[in-house]
């Protein structure tokens, strides 16, 4: 009975070892390469020519001619989930903390270049390590639906997002974009850009945290010009801080801008990983019904269906102005090669300096705020 007892008791042990170890289960999926994006000219760019602003006044039209080069598309991207739905990242990993990416040192230089991209939080409050990584739960299909299915869910999480906002007219002209990145370390982590001029509401910012999205607001843009942005400073910062675009869901089509600065910077093949809301039916005229005590309540209904790949791109007419900050402006014209005349007002976004500085300036007081102490008892 001995030698049975002993066995049985090493069973015990090594059956408590293998319990406390963090089970990692990892999928393959389709990702669209972006470890080149900062490449300067494209390869089969003809020879530099001339455009101007002057005529043209959008950037479809100033690229009409521009021939858009396809980035690789890799069958093969490994994206890992822990046991827990957590982050298999080791504690001592550099990019542990998605808050804090962008405030070191090194990242100084690209900072000096592109303006700071952070959450909307206070910089002194805690976040977690974990929050802003995709779970698995959220990508249950595998193989060649992964892509399809992780668009279409990016893209009704905007929806909600944009429309969370108090006030009807906000909601309107309120654009956001949810991507999510493969970083090296092949966990998918999710953002949504949003056109504000400011921070978001806290309204959008509350449903934001609800569904697991790291905000990031840069310079006053389109959603889609606030992600390039954001993808050139941290490629400045970290050329290989992420490799892969895993999927992007927008709140409504992408506009034929968007749709051109897309193809520039992600590639003409771009639209296989993006999804869209569009209105299907316009809001029609209110239904109000009675209530009690002489009230009335009102609804407006408008219905809206889901587009994948190209159907995601709007075939309407240009917004009314198209900001592009002058880095943004610097590196397109780096980037094709070409002179583009930006000077027509429609591309200017007025005082957005100022605007940055009364951004950072709140941001710094409210380091300086104290944090109230925890109730005792």
């Amino acid at each position: 009975m001995r030698p049975c007892n002993y066995s049985l008791r090493w069973f015990n042990i090594l059956l408590c070892l293998l319990s406390s170890v963090t089970v990692v289960h990892g999928i393959k999926v389709q990702g669209l390469d972006i470890t080149t994006i900062t490449n300067q000219h494209n390869a089969q760019a003809a020879t530099p020519a001339t455009l101007t602003g002057n005529a043209v006044d959008n950037l479809d039209k100033l690229l009409e001619h521009y021939p858009f080069s396809e980035v690789p598309i890799d069958n093969e991207v490994l994206i890992a989930f822990s046991e827990e739905d957590g982050s298999t990242q080791s504690s001592s990993s550099e990019l542990t903390d998605t808050d804090e990416e962008g405030k070191r040192e090194n990242d100084q230089e690209a900072g000096c270049r592109w303006v700071s991209f952070a959450l909307n939080s206070a910089p002194n409050k805690p976040a977690s390590d974990q929050a802003y990584l995709l779970r698995k739960n959220e990508s249950s299909v595998a193989g060649d639906s992964f892509t399809e299915h992780l668009c279409r869910k990016l893209s009704k999480d905007a929806f909600h997002i944009a429309n969370a906002h108090k006030y009807a007219r906000s909601r309107e002209a309120t654009t956001c974009l949810c991507v999510v990145l493969r970083d090296k370390y092949e966990h998918a982590k999710k953002f949504v850009f949003h056109n504000g001029k400011d921070k978001m509401s806290t309204t959008m910012e509350q449903k934001s945290q609800a569904l697991g999205y790291a905000i990031r607001t840069g310079y006053q843009a389109h959603a889609e010009a606030e992600f390039i942005q954001f993808l050139l400073q941290r490629t400045q910062q970290n050329s290989k801080r992420y490799t892969h675009i895993l999927g992007m869901g927008c709140s409504r089509p992408h506009c034929k801008e968007c749709n051109c600065l897309l193809k520039l910077y992600l590639g003409a093949n771009y639209y296989k990983f993006t999804a869209a809301m569009h209105m299907t039916e316009s809001p029609q005229l209110p239904i109000i019904t009675d209530c009690q005590e002489d009230g009335l309540h009102m609804r407006i209904e408008a219905k809206y269906k889901l587009a994948h790949r190209d159907e995601a791109i709007s075939s309407g007419r240009n917004s009314n102005k198209y900001y592009l900050p002058k880095n943004l402006q610097e590196n397109i014209k780096d980037k094709t090669g070409l002179y583009i005349d930006f000077s027509n007002e429609r591309f200017a976004a007025k005082d957005v300096d100022r605007a940055v500085e009364q951004r950072e300036r709140k941001r710094k007081a409210s380091i300086l705020v104290p944090q109230a102490s925890p109730k005792k008892g």
